[in-house]
């Protein structure tokens, strides 16, 4: 059993899943057994369940669109962007 989780913790398990470090189904188990951690940030308890159960619940299909739509929403092309007026 797990006794802390934050949200750097699920971010570095998402990474690892994304650079190929874990399998989905190793995502899948560690985020239903960080649902059951003794001790999470309060202000980022919510956080953190709502991710955790997304995580729990996905696909490798749901989980890898989600990474693509990720991916382009932080794009260095997309957040330095200004807001062009009639394009948005």
């Amino acid at each position: 059993m797990l006794k802390r989780v934050t949200l750097a913790d699920c971010s570095a398990k998402i990474g690892d899943y994304l650079e190929q470090r874990l399998t989905h189904g190793q995502l899948v188990e560690w985020a239903g057994e960080a649902m059951l951690a003794e001790q999470m940030p309060a202000h980022e308890q919510q956080a953190i369940m709502d991710l955790l159960q997304d995580l729990c619940r996905s696909t490798p299909k749901t989980l890898a669109s989600a990474a693509r739509n990720y991916h382009r929403m932080t794009s260095p092309l997309v957040r330095g962007m200004p807001h062009l007026p009639g394009l948005n």
